[in-house]
């Protein structure tokens, strides 16, 4: 097999510029149907004659700084375990790749709305005229890495600055969202450069954009010689990155952010006034995680902080993996799959047993969803 191996699939145009792969995986009992010209397949596809079946729910998957389509292996995998009716979508952004050193989180999250809006119409339109049935499509956002940050964005970006401007409120709902790999920029960063030319980094960054300089590069002198994200980001972005009230800094500890920020971004003003199931998976083996950050006792506070927020009970660390999965030994990539792909079961309205109900000492709603208990502290 080649390192790099080719992906059956479809690629969608949802806005000009912007694309986006449809993972397909042929049903284990059809056999490919050999076609002589694109129109002939295309032909078969819409009269539902191609192997593959079509899916009506879509899980828009969205990757990290440096990536873009494919790069993340995991969404193959991924897409070949989910139930009948669902595909993976890799969402390609113009952050894509060195893209993201110019661009921004509300761009992204905006970006990410056109896709949303294209998903949920060709969704209907594939369910037909049945307006019953086109209530049935769902949309799952999930991000990995700074993909998290964009969908937390696109879900309650201005509310951890107590603004709610109507573009917000206009984007195109979710039935859910799965954080993978949802950590800190700034703590990653802290595993390579030192205190000390972090401060000074984000020092010369501000004075940058003071000198209305923020969309010029930040020269490799502030960050030690070297980039420490692959590419070196304009000062605005590093700012973001790297200041604790940045606007990427979602997931650092709230013990440093403060837990009024974090409950704005997380609680009844922010991710929980959206009543949409949240699932979070870290990486035992994450390499942007500091060795002295306790991802249990992360995770939890992210739950406290987010009330009554739908929280699926499979949320947790993945052992074993790394931070992208790439390279992470089978058994890893396939817990994690079996998570997303149980997450995915709940949201199809599949109900949870007393069973599973009554296995812990945290209460569950009718959905298998962790509600905050009334009193619960930090």
């Amino acid at each position: 097999m080649p390192a790099h191996p080719s992906h059956t699939g479809i690629l969608h145009r949802y806005t000009s510029r912007l694309v986006a792969f449809e993972h397909q995986t042929p049903r284990p009992d059809a056999k490919p149907q050999p076609y002589s010209t694109y129109a002939a397949a295309a032909a078969a596809v819409s009269q539902k004659k191609d192997p593959v079946p079509q899916a009506t729910n879509f899980i828009l998957f969205i990757a990290g700084l440096g990536d873009s389509l494919l790069t993340v292996t995991y969404p193959a995998l991924l897409a070949s375990l989910l139930p009948r009716g669902w595909a993976i979508i890799e969402v390609s952004q113009s952050s894509a790749g060195t893209g993201w050193t110019l661009s921004s989180l509300q761009q992204d999250a905006d970006e990410l709305a056109r896709a949303v809006a294209y998903f949920r119409e060709l969704g209907h339109s594939r369910l037909g005229d049945d307006k019953a049935a086109q209530r049935q499509t769902k949309l799952i956002l999930m991000g990995h890495s700074t993909g998290c940050q964009v969908s937390m964005e696109y879900l309650v970006g201005p509310y951890k600055h107590h603004e709610i401007p109507e573009s917000t409120l206009a984007r195109p709902k979710v039935d859910g969202v799965i954080l993978q790999a949802a950590v800190s920029d700034r703590e990653g960063a802290s595993k390579e450069l030192s205190s000390e030319v972090l401060e000074n980094s984000l020092r010369i960054a501000k004075d940058m954009i003071a000198d209305g300089r923020g969309e010029d590069i930040l020269p490799l002198s502030a960050t030690g010689g070297e980039a420490i994200f692959g590419a070196q980001p304009c000062a605005r972005r590093w700012v973001s990155l790297i200041d604790p009230d940045g606007d990427d800094d979602y997931f650092s500890n709230p013990e440093e952010t403060g837990y009024e920020r974090a409950a704005r971004i997380w609680g009844e003003a922010g991710l929980a006034s959206r009543d949409i199931p949240v699932m979070v998976l870290w990486s035992r083996n994450d390499q942007f995680v500091p060795e002295d950050v306790n991802k249990e006792e992360r995770l939890e506070r992210f739950r406290i902080c987010a009330a009554s927020a739908p929280w699926d009970q499979r949320s947790g660390v993945v052992e074993g993996a790394g931070h992208s999965l790439n390279g992470s030994a089978q058994g890893p990539r396939h817990d994690l799959c079996q998570r997303v792909t149980g997450f995915v079961e709940r949201i199809g309205d599949i109900q949870v047993s007393d069973e599973e109900k009554d296995s812990g000492e945290d209460e569950l709603d009718d959905k298998g969803w962790f509600r905050k208990k009334e009193g619960e502290k930090l």
